[in-house]
């Protein structure tokens, strides 16, 4: 394993004013050999977000000190782009120094239930053959398991007719693995030499391979046809439905004429729905001229939906053949159906009908919080100071419906100088959504003037991005509280055997409703004890998964019933003598002094916050659960939360208190067991009105409390 890090500088460029979407400086995080030096060079970064720690992993495929000799390279950054540490290398294909093997294009993905990312790319190792490896790294970027493991099988081993290129990755946090996808030539079935289609291979947790091995997903025209092939594969996973969706572009309709399709995939990696389906349609049918390359797909839980996005050469007027724009397609989540505008115009890189002007290689980040999408590419756009073969970094916010929101077309990157058409960036440009600042980062590879870079040097810059605003989750539907008493007028305390009663009375009430509210709550919340939609994603154990939903309407007929909570009568005293004394003073304020104690104890207990281990097994049904939130997946928790119990404080013994028997003795201690009294009835009344996120400890809710279908 490689892990030594390098430590560089990371170069700032000053925000331009005319930026009005990107936040702060773009910051160089790559340094591939000395700086100025143009025989080594950045490429192709990706990006992978760690809400657990508000870090991003980035990686990319850079030059070694060979500097024909490409290996990965990654680095952490904080949750606003900067960097954290050095530079650390994770690929080794072959031995160092051999320029025949080499790292290209890495994918890579975290995962939120082994606080780790996966790292694939496709390289050239010891068998003069390119083929998909992967390493997983921790959350602090150190190397883990086998390294450079081999994912795909290609043909025979030895032969260089068959290859693995273009992996993506997508990780099922439910079922813990991951998904890799890749375009190959491989010797199966009827397939030939320059045949490519999609394939992919399931991965645990731990990157052993389960599932079929290789699994074949497209079907570009008929096998053995060398002319029909897919390439460039993306994956996203739709927590919601428990599927994946890969894309890719292929020429099925005829040769050289691409479009994007699409395959559906179970969990289990099984291809379910229509095979092959077509989601581009990109000028006439037969017309190789017009064509849909490059497609990125991400899936929104908010909105259960997909956006596809391709770059695309349409022809539809105002458009002209060879002006290639970035298009997109919305497709439901659980059947990928066709939703709104038919290939839906993303990008204008300059004036309609100038084919001179182009935009590229599309990435796409879903933001549920604030229900959109961020699509960025690179592209060369005429507004100033940009000019024809200006290529930088463009983004488009795309909100329900996939109405463009905010600023069009906003440039994130500053690459270079503005008179200089030379340098700029490269082409692609991932963005990943950081849920914790709802904001975007994206990378790219950058072609730079600005000192002390030179021109002809490509390292890899980020830059932040604002999102929309957050939508607040519904509010819970709970019951409505018991209306309070009317209070009676104050009556006049006697000095008499009968007050002394009436206090006995009260603090003996008062106890009688506390063994009430606990022996409540010690049988176990019920569901109908819930308030409908009042379970937060804060509510949940680390072994439920959870994503973020649509803030749709609450299921009303989830709203609590809850179990009354009934004292039981006071006991009628017979044979029992009161006596004016002082005697009987001390017995009543030893009473109230314990009605006291059992409610405090009781509103110490409800304010630290009641846990999973109070609820019943099975109890938090779907309606229970906010609409902001989707259950992804639910392993058993190694240990259940305890119980909560109450603790009531032993009588404090009390010294030279001197007990006066007097009418102003009784009021005092009757305004105190009325007062316990209170403090009991709102403790009743607040769990009457139901139980939700706000009255249970963060991540107490176990799988155990989950009922049956809640979780996938």
């Amino acid at each position: 394993m490689l892990g030594a890090a390098v430590a560089v500088p990371a170069f700032t460029l000053a925000a331009s004013p005319a930026l009005a979407d990107p936040l702060g400086t773009q910051i160089q995080i790559s340094s591939q050999g000395p700086v100025g030096d143009l025989g080594f060079d950045a490429l192709n970064p990706d990006l992978a977000y760690n809400p657990n720690a508000d870090q991003y992993l980035a990686v990319w495929e850079g030059d070694t000190a060979t500097s024909t000799e490409d290996e990965i390279f990654a680095r952490l950054l904080d949750g606003a782009g900067n960097p954290l540490g050095g530079i650390f290398r994770i690929s080794s294909m072959g031995p160092d120094g051999a320029i025949a093997h080499d790292a290209l294009a890495p994918a890579v993905a975290f995962n939120p239930t082994t606080n780790e990312y996966l790292v694939v790319w496709h390289g050239d190792d010891a068998l003069d053959e390119r083929e998909i490896y992967g390493q997983r790294v921790t959350a602090a970027g150190a190397e883990i398991g086998a390294d450079d493991f081999r994912i795909s099988d290609m043909g025979p081993d030895g032969d260089t007719a068959f290859s693995a290129l273009s992996a993506d990755i997508a990780v099922n946090a439910g079922t813990n693995e991951y998904l890799v996808v890749w375009e190959g030539s491989d010797d199966t079935g009827a397939l030939v030499f320059n045949e490519w289609e999609i394939y992919a291979q399931r991965l645990d947790a731990s990157g052993a391979e389960i599932g079929a091995n290789d699994a074949r997903i497209s079907d570009a025209g008929v096998d053995g046809n060398p002319l029909r092939s897919g390439f460039d594969p993306a994956v996203a996973y739709n927590a919601v439905a428990g599927q994946y969706l890969v894309v890719w572009e292929a020429d099925e309709i005829s040769d050289n004429e691409n479009e994007i399709h699409g395959q559906r995939l179970g969990a289990g990696g099984g291809q379910t729905g229509a095979n092959d389906f077509r989601i581009s349609d990109m000028g006439p049918d037969g017309n190789a001229a017009f064509d849909a390359v490059d497609p990125a797909v991400a899936y929104n839980s908010a909105a259960d939906e997909y956006l596809v996005a391709w770059e695309g050469d349409d022809g539809t007027a105002p458009l002209v053949d060879d002006e290639f724009e970035i298009f997109g397609q919305r497709l439901g989540g659980a059947g990928a159906d066709e939703r709104g505008v038919n290939d839906l115009r993303i990008s204008d890189m300059g004036p309609d009908g100038n084919a001179a002007f182009d935009a590229a290689e599309p990435e796409v980040a879903a933001n549920p919080r604030a229900g959109e999408m961020m699509v960025t590419w690179e592209g060369d756009d005429d507004t100033a100071p940009m000019v024809d073969e200006k290529d930088e970094v463009h983004g488009q916010r795309l909100g329900a419906a996939g109405a463009q929101i905010g600023t069009n077309d906003f440039r994130i990157s500053v690459s270079e100088t503005a008179a200089n058409t030379d340098t700029g960036a490269n082409p692609s440009t991932p963005v990943a959504y950081n849920a914790q600042r709802n904001e975007y980062l994206t990378a790219w590879p950058a072609d730079s003037d600005v000192a002390p870079r030179v021109e002809g040097e490509s390292e890899i810059s980020v830059r932040r991005s604002s999102a929309g605003a957050v939508t607040a989750p519904p509010p819970a539907i709970c019951a409505t509280a018991p209306a309070p008493p009317t209070p009676s007028a104050p009556g006049t305390v006697t000095l008499s055997v009968a007050q002394l009663q009436i206090n006995q009375r009260i603090y003996s009430a008062a106890i009688k409703r506390a063994e009430a509210i606990n022996a409540w709550l010690d049988a176990g919340v019920e569901a109908r004890d819930l308030c409908a939609g009042g379970l937060l994603a804060t509510s949940f154990h680390s072994g439920i998964t959870t994503a973020p939903g649509a803030n749709g309407p609450l299921d009303a007929a989830a709203a609590p019933d809850p179990r009354p909570i009934t004292p039981e009568p006071l006991a009628t005293k017979t044979g029992v003598t009161f006596t004016l004394s002082t005697g009987q003073l001390r017995i009543n304020q030893r009473i109230a002094a314990r009605g006291v104690r059992e409610a405090n104890a009781l509103q110490e207990r409800l304010a630290a916050g009641l846990s999973g281990g109070d609820v019943d097994d099975g109890a938090v049904t779907g309606g229970k659960i906010s609409t902001s939130v989707v259950i992804t997946g639910a392993t058993a928790a190694s240990a259940l939360p305890a119980r909560t119990t109450t603790v009531v404080k032993p009588a404090a013994p009390k010294t030279g208190v001197v007990f006066t028997l007097s009418a102003s003795q009784l009021a005092i201690d009757q305004r105190i067991g009325q007062a316990a009294i209170r403090r009991l009835n709102a403790s009743r009344d607040a769990l009457l009105t139901g139980i939700a996120a706000a009255e249970l400890k963060p991540a107490t809710i176990t799988a155990a409390d989950l009922a049956p279908g809640v979780a996938p």
